[in-house]
């Protein structure tokens, strides 16, 4: 009987021992198991933010490669993307009775974390709104703010520019007898009934006018403001001495644009021809086809078997390309006004 009393004693005294040892152990757990918690919520944040930027530079150059094959573009964004985590964390002690357990006292500490990511996405091919400010014409305001924030004047008259129109009777006899024979087709009439002469820009074009009209002369274009009917005032370009229309791209027409400069990368005899850039006379647009995943690059999509990628060399024209869609996009008003698809230069 003593001998039982003696090592209930000593068992009483280690169990108290044990006891706040293991108190400890909720106290020490729960506060790691929150800040995990915190961390993944965090990296949750930067993987989001990721995954638009990827849909959204992911989903231009496939257009892109979509416009250089002349197959139609589709347009998405995401809607929403919600992340539902399940955070269920429980600690406590378990006493057990009678001398044949091997432990008085126990501790039981568990947690459980679940995550359930929602995403939407939203075609926008069928959003009237949306294909308003798609195809039209991108406003003269729009334009002289990227001239205003700094933008290359001769990198952005390329990529918004369609065409100059130029009117016939300021041409010298000369050259109004060449152009009626050799681009009878470019000699057009507006309803007013004065002709004028279009100039494509085309990088697939021989002739070099549009680069003679607009290029050689982007510095001394300037942004005046023009008070237009109504009273409202626009911000248009202005060349000196010159009296002509620029006729700008929609944001689809852009994408349109960088499809051929695409093409014509993927061709030996043509890439040359592709516009250069800069006193680096770095290429306006340039892609590689891949047979296999090109592994290090900008940004690569897989399309008809083939993975097509802007190389990893930044800062890259290609990749400011891209930008500058995405922001034209953005940009755009949701709804069609009258404004006309061309900006007037008037001359001096």
């Amino acid at each position: 009987m003593k001998l039982l009393r003696i090592h209930a004693a000593v068992r009483s005294r280690v169990s108290i021992i044990r006891l706040r040892q293991l108190a400890l152990v909720p106290a020490l757990l729960i506060p790691a198991l929150s800040g995990c918690a915190k961390m993944t919520l965090s990296h949750q944040a930067m993987a989001l933010n990721k995954t638009v930027h990827n849909h959204r530079v992911d989903q231009l150059l496939l257009n892109v490669v979509r416009a250089s094959r002349y197959e139609p573009m589709a347009m998405t964004t995401i809607g929403s993307f919600v992340q539902r985590n399940t955070d269920t964390r429980k600690a406590g002690l378990g006493f057990n009775f009678g001398y044949l357990s091997s432990d008085l006292y126990e501790a039981d500490v568990s947690a459980e974390y679940k995550q359930s990511p929602e995403m939407t996405m939203t075609i926008l091919d069928n959003q009237k709104e949306f294909i308003d400010g798609f195809m039209k014409p991108i406003s003269g305001e729009t334009i002289a703010f990227f001239v205003k924030q700094g933008w290359n004047m001769q990198f952005l008259a390329y990529l918004v520019v369609e065409a100059i129109e130029v009117p016939y009777e300021d041409f010298n006899p000369a050259d109004r007898a060449e152009i009626r024979e050799r681009y009878p087709s470019r000699i057009r009439r507006n309803t007013e009934g004065t002709e004028f002469i279009r100039i494509p820009n085309d990088p697939n074009d021989d002739d070099d006018a549009f680069d003679r009209m607009i290029i050689k002369n982007i510095d001394r274009m300037e942004i005046r403001e023009i008070q237009a009917s109504g009273g409202q005032v626009m911000e248009k370009f202005v060349i000196p001495g010159v009296r002509a229309e620029l006729v700008i791209r929609s944001p689809q027409g852009v994408l349109s644009y960088l499809g051929e400069l695409a093409r014509m990368s993927l061709k030996d005899s043509a890439r040359d021809r592709i516009p250069k850039i800069g006193k680096d006379q770095e290429p306006l647009f340039h892609i590689v086809r891949h047979a296999k995943h090109p592994g290090n690059a900008e940004v690569s999509v897989l399309h008809r078997g083939s993975f097509y990628s802007i190389p990893n060399n930044p800062p890259s024209r290609s990749m400011a390309s891209l930008n500058l869609v995405q922001q034209l996009i953005d940009l755009q008003e949701k709804k069609i006004d009258q404004n006309p698809s061309s900006i007037r230069l008037l001359g001096n």
